[in-house]
């Protein structure tokens, strides 16, 4: 029998091989804007008056690689990607009319007339543009706005509470309020930090003035009824001209040698940017080849599919773009979150059972109806049972009960 030697590895192997893993974890994370700064600093500049980010596209204007981080953009974005009850030009002028805040700054009667529609209509094209993102913009105010995202979360006592009782608040009499809605002062507590956890200025995160050079990492095109996609990749297209050069200067072989390693490492990078890519645009086929709204998809879905971790898939997305239409897209706008009904069936169900089956002189409250699904198994909050219920359009008790009288 032959013996066969265990080949350890030794100490400086092992740190290589840690620094060679960190190293295209960190490649993998770039999209292409950071890999050329980072290439052009490998190369000190030899080839800085080379460098082209727009050499694959000659056809497309520079001004299309400026990404535009206003909230007015992405809000046109989410307009052309979600299906929406509203007249385009409508939508358009009101987006467009919003102030750095995502506030409306004209009054229900002036929008009314700049848009030679009645008030029923206003609020009907304003309650489809507040279901986008982020939630509470098209608001008159702060107040206004954080009404909107508890009515958007469900949050109907909360919402109730905010409207009605702001003076009990201020006062912070809690205990007038429990006694008023027949409630302990510990859901009064909930309602309120559920108030709290509510943003005044949910557009604070847009810069409205400032647009970012990007260089796409992925190309979208559809040929003959097919989506094609391609990797972007900007260091083998720049420096495959300057062989020769390299060849004749020890300097710059040196370089090149560093810029040849990085380059390995983005080679791997774009074929699991590919990998991932081509699993998101199967679930969103139908959005790039005839406009469609998204559908349900997330980065767990992508990794599971896949069979990778989802930290790779988030390493990959997370901050790239692709072109697809001469337009710059980021990545992960082709993630959508499941709504509260597709994702908690089996709870809505549930919830749906034990109504058929309650006292009809006296229906459960929400308190009750968490204590009863606690029972059967369900993981949930107290304050979430709102959400629910509201999800399965299934009234309060005050109002089942009224029904049920009936």
């Amino acid at each position: 029998m032959k013996n066969e030697q265990l080949i350890v590895p030794t100490i400086k192997q092992k740190q290589n091989f840690n620094y060679d893993r960190e190293q295209s974890l960190e490649i993998l994370k770039m999209n292409n804007t950071e890999l050329m700064s980072r290439l052009k600093k490998i190369t000190k500049g030899y080839f800085e008056y080379h460098w082209n980010p727009y050499y694959s596209y000659p056809k497309v204007h520079q001004e299309l690689y400026k990404q535009d981080n206003s909230l007015i953009t992405d809000l046109l974005f989410q307009l052309h990607v979600v299906s929406l009850d509203v007249d385009q030009a409508h939508a358009h002028f009101i987006i467009e009319s919003l102030d750095d805040n995502g506030f409306l700054t004209l009054s229900d009667k002036e929008y009314c007339k700049q848009l030679h529609i009645n008030n029923n209509q206003w609020q009907h094209i304003l309650h489809e543009l507040q279901k986008l993102e982020p939630t509470g913009v098209f608001a008159k105010n702060s107040l206004d706005s954080i009404c909107i995202q508890l009515e958007q979360d469900f949050q109907t006592f909360a919402l109730q509470i905010l409207l009605n009782d702001q003076n009990a608040l201020l006062n912070q009499d809690y205990s007038s309020l429990a006694k008023k809605y027949h409630t302990t002062i510990d859901e009064i507590y909930d309602a309120i930090d559920v108030i709290r956890e509510q943003s005044p200025f949910p557009a604070a995160q847009y810069n409205s003035t400032t647009e970012e050079l990007i260089i796409p990492d992925l190309e979208i095109s559809i040929h003959d009824g097919k989506i094609q996609v391609r990797s972007v990749d900007i260091a083998r297209e720049t420096l495959k001209d300057f062989s020769f050069q390299i060849s004749q200067d020890p300097i710059l072989k040196d370089y090149f040698h560093h810029a040849s390693i990085l380059m390995e490492d983005i080679t791997k990078r774009n074929k699991t940017l590919l990998f991932v890519m081509n699993e998101i645009i199967k679930i969103q086929e139908h959005h790039f080849l005839f406009g469609s709204p998204l559908k349900v998809c997330q980065m767990q879905d992508i990794a599971i599919n896949l069979g990778i971790n989802i930290s790779t898939v988030s390493r990959c997305v997370s901050h790239k773009y692709y072109l697809f239409q001469d337009k710059i897209f980021s990545i992960k706008d082709l993630f959508r979150k499941p709504t509260l009904l597709e994702k908690n069936k089996n709870i809505i169900n549930m919830l749906k059972n034990i109504i058929i089956y309650e006292n009809k002189k006296a229906p459960y409250s929400d308190y009750e109806l968490f204590l009863l699904l606690k029972r059967e198994g369900f993981q949930i909050s107290r304050r979430t049972i709102a959400k629910y219920r509201e999800e399965a359009n299934i009234p309060n008790s005050f109002k089942r009960k009224q029904l049920y009288d009936n």
